[in-house]
């Protein structure tokens, strides 16, 4: 058996990124040009093949059945006290949620759709901070009330409190109100609700209250329904009916390594690069799912210049596998396979890679191209 040297080298852009409205239809991606001498990695370029021009957001937001009659019951109970214990569903004017970007949704800056849509960060660092807002009625129930707060809920297990609090200086809470309903991010049946509500909020008859909450680069993706609750006593009260946004659905990808060298290798031997779950060892491959949504791995690779036999028969063949516990698939330069095994949003998994070459080798050099694509899972 004779020994030849292989070196296979690649680097990636960190945080791959791609946006969609269902999982069904995403992939994240990338492209580098490999290249090695001996044991001397030469620098590599980078191009990113992430396409997001195709992404499409859907919501249906419902507005209330019955309009907001603002001007008619705007002062109930300021000079009677009527509304001191009749709840905060007798206050509620509107609510909305926006992020701190100029647009006030990333994920929707078009203002397409109607409705607040987020996109998570992709940074397993960070997290996505929304503010939410509602105008309550100035009455002696909301002066005296002892908590505010906004009720993040998309399912029994997935759902957080947010406190609010009155904005102060009152002067700006038409302005801000005023932004947001421009961007569509609340809708009335009315058309004069919003007018109404301004002139409320300027002669502070009503109010703004605000509270700022964070969400997760990983935390499900799909609708919310944010519900305006307050403490008078031991129990919440119910605003209702609820207002929502969307946390659209990313996948995001993060690896920690920037070269593979397969090493010395032998004619007819199997040779393997073992990653890790240590997210700091670059020489023990990992892949991190910051987006917040399952993914899996597409990989591709061409034949290094090894080319294919006199039958025309590949030289190398190469293996992949995500995890310690999944299968290996195996798979012939040219060939884009999806990798077993999924990876869960906010949790990472050891990528290993093998090869194994047959013949076409010639030098001392060899150098090639990987492409690895964060997709959905199908």
């Amino acid at each position: 058996m004779r020994k030849i040297m292989i070196a296979l080298v690649f680097l990636f852009l960190i945080g791959i990124t791609g946006a969609l409205a269902s999982t069904d239809d995403i992939e994240g991606g990338l492209e580098a040009n490999l290249s090695a001498s001996g044991e001397n990695v030469t620098a590599l370029q980078i191009s990113s093949d992430t396409d997001f021009s195709d992404v499409e957001q859907s919501q249906d937001n419902e507005t209330p059945d019955e309009s907001l009659q603002v001007e008619e019951d705007l002062s109930a109970g300021l000079d009677k006290g009527e509304n001191q214990t009749a709840g905060i569903e007798k206050v509620l004017l509107c609510a909305w949620s926006q992020d701190l970007t100029d647009d006030l949704e990333d994920g929707d800056p078009e203002h397409l759709t109607a409705g607040s849509q987020f996109l998570p960060t992709c940074d397993s660092e960070s997290t996505k901070t929304v503010n939410f807002w509602a105008v309550l009625k100035n009455t002696i129930y909301t002066r005296n009330v002892e908590e505010v707060f906004a009720r993040l809920s998309y399912d029994d297990e997935n759902n957080m409190d947010v406190s609010l609090n009155p904005v102060d200086p009152v002067n700006v809470s038409s302005e801000v109100f005023e932004e947001a309903f421009d961007a569509g991010l609340l809708q009335f049946e009315d058309e004069f609700a919003d007018e109404a509500i301004i002139r409320a909020l300027d002669d502070s008859s009503a109010a703004l209250w605000f509270g700022e909450g964070e969400l997760g680069s990983g935390q499900i993706a799909g609708i919310y329904n944010v519900t305006i609750m307050t403490f008078m006593g031991d129990d919440p009260e119910f605003a209702g009916p609820a207002v929502n946004f969307t946390y659209i659905p990313v996948v995001c990808g993060e690896f920690d390594f920037s070269g593979i060298d397969y090493g010395d290798l032998t004619v007819d031997e199997l040779s393997w690069v073992t990653g890790d779950e240590d997210f700091s060892t670059d020489n023990l491959p990992t892949v991190r799912n910051t987006g917040n949504v399952p993914l899996q791995l597409v990989i591709q690779q061409d034949s290094m210049g090894l080319g294919k036999s006199e039958d025309e028969n590949w030289n190398v063949q190469y293996g992949a596998r995500l995890g310690s516990e999944e299968e290996t698939c195996i798979y012939y330069p040219d060939e884009p396979v999806t990798i077993p095994g999924v990876l869960e949003p906010c949790s990472e998994k050891a990528l290993s890679l093998s090869i194994l070459v047959s013949g076409g080798y010639t030098g001392t050099e060899c150098a090639g191209k990987l492409n690895i694509k964060c997709s959905a899972v199908e």
